[in-house]
Protein backbone atom coordinates (compact mmCIF):
# COMPACT_ATOMS: atom_id res chain seq x y z
CA UNK A 1 0.00 0.00 0.00
CA UNK A 2 1.35 3.38 -0.81
CA UNK A 3 0.61 6.75 -2.29
CA UNK A 4 -0.62 6.99 -5.83
CA UNK A 5 1.92 7.69 -8.53
CA UNK A 6 2.60 11.15 -9.88
CA UNK A 7 -0.22 12.52 -12.05
CA UNK A 8 -0.09 11.83 -15.74
CA UNK A 9 -1.95 13.37 -18.64
CA UNK A 10 -5.47 13.26 -17.23
CA UNK A 11 -8.62 14.84 -18.54
CA UNK A 12 -9.74 17.34 -15.93
CA UNK A 13 -13.12 17.89 -17.53
CA UNK A 14 -14.16 14.22 -17.58
CA UNK A 15 -13.09 13.67 -13.97
CA UNK A 16 -14.85 16.83 -12.91
CA UNK A 17 -18.05 15.85 -14.69
CA UNK A 18 -18.45 12.72 -12.59
CA UNK A 19 -17.80 14.70 -9.43
CA UNK A 20 -19.91 17.71 -10.39
CA UNK A 21 -23.02 16.49 -8.60
CA UNK A 22 -21.14 16.32 -5.32
CA UNK A 23 -20.03 19.46 -3.54
CA UNK A 24 -17.04 18.65 -1.32
CA UNK A 25 -17.87 21.59 0.91
CA UNK A 26 -21.37 20.29 1.59
CA UNK A 27 -20.24 18.62 4.85
CA UNK A 28 -22.80 15.86 4.40
CA UNK A 29 -21.08 12.47 4.67
CA UNK A 30 -23.21 9.37 4.45
CA UNK A 31 -24.04 7.05 7.28
CA UNK A 32 -22.62 3.53 7.42
CA UNK A 33 -22.69 2.68 3.70
CA UNK A 34 -24.02 -0.85 3.91
CA UNK A 35 -27.48 0.70 3.98
CA UNK A 36 -26.87 3.54 1.53
CA UNK A 37 -29.34 3.95 -1.32
CA UNK A 38 -28.91 5.59 -4.71
CA UNK A 39 -31.29 8.37 -3.76
CA UNK A 40 -29.13 9.37 -0.79
CA UNK A 41 -26.10 9.99 -3.00
CA UNK A 42 -27.75 12.10 -5.64
CA UNK A 43 -29.61 9.71 -7.92
CA UNK A 44 -29.15 6.57 -9.98
CA UNK A 45 -25.94 6.25 -11.95
CA UNK A 46 -23.72 8.56 -9.90
CA UNK A 47 -20.42 7.27 -8.45
CA UNK A 48 -20.62 6.18 -4.83
CA UNK A 49 -18.56 4.24 -2.30
CA UNK A 50 -19.70 1.06 -0.60
CA UNK A 51 -17.90 -0.69 2.25
CA UNK A 52 -18.15 -4.36 1.36
CA UNK A 53 -16.25 -5.50 4.45
CA UNK A 54 -16.28 -3.48 7.65
CA UNK A 55 -13.32 -3.38 10.06
CA UNK A 56 -13.61 -5.50 13.17
CA UNK A 57 -15.41 -3.67 15.97
CA UNK A 58 -12.53 -4.10 18.40
CA UNK A 59 -8.83 -3.38 18.03
CA UNK A 60 -6.05 -2.73 20.50
CA UNK A 61 -4.74 0.82 19.99
CA UNK A 62 -0.96 0.65 20.37
CA UNK A 63 1.74 3.03 21.50
CA UNK A 64 4.64 3.80 19.17
CA UNK A 65 7.02 1.77 21.36
CA UNK A 66 4.92 -1.33 20.64
CA UNK A 67 5.64 -1.11 16.92
CA UNK A 68 9.10 -2.65 17.26
CA UNK A 69 7.81 -6.17 16.85
CA UNK A 70 5.17 -7.82 14.72
CA UNK A 71 1.64 -6.97 15.79
CA UNK A 72 -1.77 -7.64 14.35
CA UNK A 73 -3.47 -5.34 11.87
CA UNK A 74 -7.06 -4.13 11.68
CA UNK A 75 -8.92 -7.16 10.34
CA UNK A 76 -12.23 -7.27 8.53
CA UNK A 77 -15.42 -8.71 9.96
CA UNK A 78 -15.16 -11.78 7.71
CA UNK A 79 -11.92 -12.89 9.37
CA UNK A 80 -12.23 -16.38 10.80
CA UNK A 81 -10.53 -17.14 14.10
CA UNK A 82 -7.37 -19.22 13.63
CA UNK A 83 -8.09 -19.41 9.90
CA UNK A 84 -8.05 -17.04 6.96
CA UNK A 85 -7.56 -13.33 7.60
CA UNK A 86 -9.43 -10.65 5.71
CA UNK A 87 -9.28 -6.87 5.76
CA UNK A 88 -11.57 -3.87 5.24
CA UNK A 89 -12.66 -3.60 1.61
CA UNK A 90 -14.23 -0.65 -0.20
CA UNK A 91 -15.74 -0.53 -3.69
CA UNK A 92 -16.15 2.47 -5.98
CA UNK A 93 -19.47 1.88 -7.71
CA UNK A 94 -20.87 3.39 -10.92
CA UNK A 95 -17.54 4.94 -11.91
CA UNK A 96 -16.84 5.13 -15.64
CA UNK A 97 -13.17 5.55 -16.44
CA UNK A 98 -12.48 7.53 -19.61
CA UNK A 99 -9.35 7.42 -21.79
CA UNK A 100 -6.84 10.00 -20.61
CA UNK A 101 -8.15 10.14 -17.05
CA UNK A 102 -5.83 9.37 -14.17
CA UNK A 103 -6.53 6.22 -12.23
CA UNK A 104 -8.97 6.84 -9.35
CA UNK A 105 -7.89 6.12 -5.80
CA UNK A 106 -9.70 5.25 -2.61
CA UNK A 107 -8.23 7.06 0.37
CA UNK A 108 -8.48 5.89 3.98
CA UNK A 109 -7.91 8.10 7.02
CA UNK A 110 -8.60 7.82 10.74
CA UNK A 111 -11.55 9.82 12.08
CA UNK A 112 -13.37 10.03 15.38
CA UNK A 113 -16.22 7.69 16.26
CA UNK A 114 -18.98 10.16 17.10
CA UNK A 115 -22.40 8.46 16.74
CA UNK A 116 -23.43 11.38 14.51
CA UNK A 117 -21.29 10.95 11.39
CA UNK A 118 -21.73 14.62 10.51
CA UNK A 119 -19.71 15.44 13.63
CA UNK A 120 -16.80 13.09 12.90
CA UNK A 121 -13.44 14.81 12.53
CA UNK A 122 -9.77 13.90 12.11
CA UNK A 123 -8.56 11.75 15.01
CA UNK A 124 -5.54 12.62 17.15
CA UNK A 125 -4.34 9.03 16.84
CA UNK A 126 -2.42 7.83 13.80
CA UNK A 127 -3.45 5.19 11.30
CA UNK A 128 -0.17 3.67 10.16
CA UNK A 129 0.73 1.01 7.64
CA UNK A 130 3.84 -1.07 8.22
CA UNK A 131 5.18 -2.34 4.92
CA UNK A 132 8.71 -3.32 3.80
CA UNK A 133 10.19 -2.22 7.10
CA UNK A 134 8.85 1.34 6.96
CA UNK A 135 5.91 2.93 8.74
CA UNK A 136 3.64 5.24 6.75
CA UNK A 137 1.04 7.57 8.26
CA UNK A 138 -2.45 8.13 6.97
CA UNK A 139 -3.96 8.98 4.64
CA UNK A 140 -3.46 5.72 2.76
CA UNK A 141 -4.23 5.74 -0.96
CA UNK A 142 -4.96 2.65 -3.04
CA UNK A 143 -5.41 2.93 -6.83
CA UNK A 144 -8.47 1.05 -8.08
CA UNK A 145 -9.26 -0.07 -11.60
CA UNK A 146 -11.82 -1.93 -13.66
CA UNK A 147 -13.61 -4.18 -13.48
CA UNK A 148 -14.30 -4.13 -9.74
CA UNK A 149 -12.70 -0.88 -8.43
CA UNK A 150 -12.15 -2.52 -5.04
CA UNK A 151 -9.51 -1.42 -2.52
CA UNK A 152 -8.20 -3.81 0.16
CA UNK A 153 -6.75 -1.97 3.15
CA UNK A 154 -4.19 -4.28 4.74
CA UNK A 155 -1.58 -4.02 7.48
CA UNK A 156 -3.08 -0.92 9.11
CA UNK A 157 -2.62 -0.24 12.82
CA UNK A 158 -3.95 2.49 15.09
CA UNK A 159 -1.18 4.21 17.06
CA UNK A 160 -2.24 5.87 20.30
CA UNK A 161 -0.95 9.46 20.47
CA UNK A 162 0.30 10.69 23.82
CA UNK A 163 -1.36 13.78 25.25
CA UNK A 164 1.65 16.03 24.70
CA UNK A 165 1.75 15.13 20.99
CA UNK A 166 -1.95 15.33 20.17
CA UNK A 167 -2.03 18.96 19.05
CA UNK A 168 0.96 18.53 16.72
CA UNK A 169 -0.47 15.38 15.12
CA UNK A 170 -3.92 16.88 14.58
CA UNK A 171 -2.45 20.12 13.21
CA UNK A 172 -0.38 18.17 10.70
CA UNK A 173 -3.48 16.33 9.51
CA UNK A 174 -5.42 19.58 9.17
CA UNK A 175 -2.61 21.15 7.15
CA UNK A 176 -2.51 18.23 4.74
CA UNK A 177 -6.27 18.25 4.29
CA UNK A 178 -6.39 22.03 3.80
CA UNK A 179 -3.66 21.93 1.17
CA UNK A 180 -5.36 19.15 -0.80
CA UNK A 181 -8.80 20.66 -0.52
CA UNK A 182 -8.20 24.27 -1.45
CA UNK A 183 -5.08 24.53 -3.59
CA UNK A 184 -2.74 22.85 -6.03
CA UNK A 185 -0.61 20.59 -3.80
CA UNK A 186 2.58 21.56 -5.67
CA UNK A 187 2.23 25.30 -5.17
CA UNK A 188 3.12 27.40 -2.15
CA UNK A 189 0.26 28.06 0.23
CA UNK A 190 0.13 30.30 3.27
CA UNK A 191 -1.54 28.12 5.87
CA UNK A 192 -3.68 29.91 8.47
CA UNK A 193 -1.59 28.23 11.18
CA UNK A 194 -2.91 30.16 14.16
CA UNK A 195 -6.51 29.57 13.12
CA UNK A 196 -5.92 25.87 12.51
CA UNK A 197 -4.05 25.44 15.80
CA UNK A 198 -6.87 27.06 17.77
CA UNK A 199 -9.43 24.87 16.02
CA UNK A 200 -7.41 21.72 16.75
CA UNK A 201 -7.03 22.63 20.43
CA UNK A 202 -10.79 23.08 20.72
CA UNK A 203 -11.61 19.84 18.89
CA UNK A 204 -9.29 17.77 21.09
CA UNK A 205 -11.45 18.63 24.12
CA UNK A 206 -14.39 16.68 22.69
CA UNK A 207 -12.60 13.65 21.21
CA UNK A 208 -13.16 10.20 22.66
CA UNK A 209 -9.64 8.76 22.53
CA UNK A 210 -10.80 5.14 22.73
CA UNK A 211 -13.21 5.13 19.79
CA UNK A 212 -12.40 5.67 16.12
CA UNK A 213 -13.67 5.08 12.59
CA UNK A 214 -12.22 4.83 9.09
CA UNK A 215 -13.13 7.50 6.55
CA UNK A 216 -13.02 6.54 2.87
CA UNK A 217 -12.91 8.94 -0.07
CA UNK A 218 -12.87 8.33 -3.82
CA UNK A 219 -10.52 10.75 -5.58
CA UNK A 220 -8.96 11.35 -8.98
CA UNK A 221 -6.06 13.64 -9.87
CA UNK A 222 -7.18 16.46 -12.15
CA UNK A 223 -3.79 16.64 -13.86
CA UNK A 224 -2.78 19.75 -11.97
CA UNK A 225 -1.80 18.12 -8.71
CA UNK A 226 -5.17 18.50 -7.00
CA UNK A 227 -7.45 15.59 -6.17
CA UNK A 228 -11.11 15.87 -7.08
CA UNK A 229 -13.59 14.06 -4.87
CA UNK A 230 -15.83 11.81 -6.97
CA UNK A 231 -18.60 11.30 -4.42
CA UNK A 232 -19.44 11.81 -0.74
CA UNK A 233 -17.07 10.15 1.74
CA UNK A 234 -18.30 7.21 3.80
CA UNK A 235 -17.43 6.10 7.32
CA UNK A 236 -16.89 2.64 8.70
CA UNK A 237 -18.54 1.25 11.76
CA UNK A 238 -16.99 2.26 15.06
CA UNK A 239 -13.69 0.67 16.15
CA UNK A 240 -13.34 0.34 19.94
CA UNK A 241 -10.01 0.31 21.75
CA UNK A 242 -9.70 -3.15 23.31
CA UNK A 243 -7.02 -1.84 25.64
CA UNK A 244 -9.50 0.38 27.48
CA UNK A 245 -12.11 -1.14 29.81
CA UNK A 246 -14.65 1.52 28.82
CA UNK A 247 -14.71 0.19 25.25
CA UNK A 248 -13.05 -3.25 25.37
CA UNK A 249 -14.74 -6.52 24.57
CA UNK A 250 -16.72 -7.93 27.49
CA UNK A 251 -15.93 -11.49 28.47
CA UNK A 252 -16.99 -13.87 31.22
CA UNK A 253 -14.01 -16.08 32.07
CA UNK A 254 -15.49 -18.26 34.82
CA UNK A 255 -18.42 -18.63 37.23
CA UNK A 256 -18.27 -20.68 40.42
CA UNK A 257 -21.98 -21.56 40.21
CA UNK A 258 -24.26 -22.26 37.25
CA UNK A 259 -27.37 -23.38 39.14
CA UNK A 260 -29.46 -21.92 41.96
CA UNK A 261 -32.92 -21.54 43.53
CA UNK A 262 -35.73 -19.84 41.62
CA UNK A 263 -36.18 -17.41 44.53
CA UNK A 264 -32.83 -15.86 43.63
CA UNK A 265 -30.32 -14.51 46.11
CA UNK A 266 -27.60 -17.06 45.35
CA UNK A 267 -24.11 -15.58 45.68
CA UNK A 268 -21.91 -16.11 42.62
CA UNK A 269 -18.27 -15.30 42.02
CA UNK A 270 -17.65 -14.34 38.40
CA UNK A 271 -14.22 -13.76 36.85
CA UNK A 272 -14.20 -11.39 33.89
CA UNK A 273 -11.90 -9.50 31.56
CA UNK A 274 -11.17 -5.98 32.81
CA UNK A 275 -14.33 -3.91 33.45
CA UNK A 276 -15.20 -0.56 35.00
CA UNK A 277 -17.01 -1.07 38.29
CA UNK A 278 -19.48 1.78 37.78
CA UNK A 279 -20.22 0.81 34.18
CA UNK A 280 -21.10 -2.87 34.30
CA UNK A 281 -24.19 -5.00 34.92
CA UNK A 282 -24.96 -8.72 34.96
CA UNK A 283 -28.18 -9.53 33.15
CA UNK A 284 -30.22 -12.74 33.43
CA UNK A 285 -32.79 -13.47 30.75
CA UNK A 286 -34.97 -16.20 29.25
CA UNK A 287 -35.90 -16.80 25.61
CA UNK A 288 -38.85 -18.64 24.09
CA UNK A 289 -38.59 -21.23 21.32
CA UNK A 290 -38.30 -18.40 18.77
CA UNK A 291 -35.35 -16.79 20.59
CA UNK A 292 -37.52 -13.90 21.72
CA UNK A 293 -36.67 -12.56 25.19
CA UNK A 294 -39.62 -13.29 27.47
CA UNK A 295 -38.06 -12.34 30.81
CA UNK A 296 -35.02 -10.46 32.05
CA UNK A 297 -33.67 -9.07 35.30
CA UNK A 298 -30.34 -7.91 36.70
CA UNK A 299 -28.09 -9.34 39.38
CA UNK A 300 -27.69 -7.45 42.62
CA UNK A 301 -24.26 -6.01 43.48
CA UNK A 302 -22.56 -2.74 44.37
CA UNK A 303 -19.51 -1.07 42.75
CA UNK A 304 -17.39 -2.22 45.69
CA UNK A 305 -18.33 -5.82 44.81
CA UNK A 306 -16.25 -5.48 41.63
CA UNK A 307 -12.76 -6.57 42.69
CA UNK A 308 -9.77 -5.04 40.89
CA UNK A 309 -11.86 -4.86 37.69
CA UNK A 310 -11.53 -8.63 37.14
CA UNK A 311 -14.02 -10.18 39.55
CA UNK A 312 -17.68 -9.57 40.42
CA UNK A 313 -19.52 -10.96 43.42
CA UNK A 314 -23.28 -10.74 42.94
CA UNK A 315 -26.60 -12.25 43.96
CA UNK A 316 -28.90 -13.75 41.36
CA UNK A 317 -32.27 -12.09 40.72
CA UNK A 318 -35.46 -14.05 41.47
CA UNK A 319 -36.88 -15.95 38.50
CA UNK A 320 -40.23 -14.80 37.09
CA UNK A 321 -41.85 -17.81 38.74
CA UNK A 322 -40.57 -18.24 42.29
CA UNK A 323 -42.89 -21.20 42.86
CA UNK A 324 -41.39 -23.74 40.49
CA UNK A 325 -42.46 -27.29 41.22
CA UNK A 326 -40.26 -30.37 41.26
CA UNK A 327 -42.39 -31.84 38.50
CA UNK A 328 -41.53 -28.89 36.25
CA UNK A 329 -37.81 -29.46 36.61
CA UNK A 330 -35.05 -26.90 36.22
CA UNK A 331 -35.44 -23.87 33.96
CA UNK A 332 -32.53 -22.84 31.74
CA UNK A 333 -31.89 -19.11 31.34
CA UNK A 334 -28.84 -17.10 30.29
CA UNK A 335 -26.61 -14.53 31.92
CA UNK A 336 -24.24 -12.03 30.32
CA UNK A 337 -22.30 -8.88 31.08
CA UNK A 338 -23.79 -5.60 29.91
CA UNK A 339 -22.10 -2.18 29.68
CA UNK A 340 -24.67 0.64 30.09
CA UNK A 341 -22.55 3.34 28.43
CA UNK A 342 -22.64 1.76 24.97
CA UNK A 343 -24.97 -1.23 25.29
CA UNK A 344 -22.16 -3.74 24.67
CA UNK A 345 -22.73 -7.29 25.92
CA UNK A 346 -20.59 -10.38 26.42
CA UNK A 347 -21.21 -13.87 25.14
CA UNK A 348 -23.87 -15.50 27.24
CA UNK A 349 -23.53 -18.31 29.78
CA UNK A 350 -26.22 -20.80 30.74
CA UNK A 351 -27.71 -20.74 34.23
CA UNK A 352 -30.40 -23.00 35.67
CA UNK A 353 -33.08 -22.05 38.17
CA UNK A 354 -34.14 -24.93 40.40
CA UNK A 355 -37.48 -25.46 42.23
Amino acid sequence: MGNTSSPGSSSESSASSQASSYNENSNSPLRSPDTTTYEEIGGVGKPYLKIIEQPHAGFRFRYKTEMQGTHGAIFGTQTQKNRSKSFPKVKLCNYKHKPGDNQPIIRCALFTGDPDENKRIHHVHRLVCKMTGTVKDDPHDIPVKAPDYIAHFQQMTILYTKKEDQLAVLLEKKQYHTRRRYTDIRSNFAFPIDELRAKCAEEIKSINFHVASLRFEALVDNGKGKYIQLCPPVYSNIINNLKNPQTSELKICRMDQCMGPCQGGQEIFMFVEKVVKKNIKVKFYEEDENSVVMWEDYAEFRPEDVHHQYGIVFKTPPYRNINLKESEGNVTVYCQLERPSDGAVSERRKYQYTP
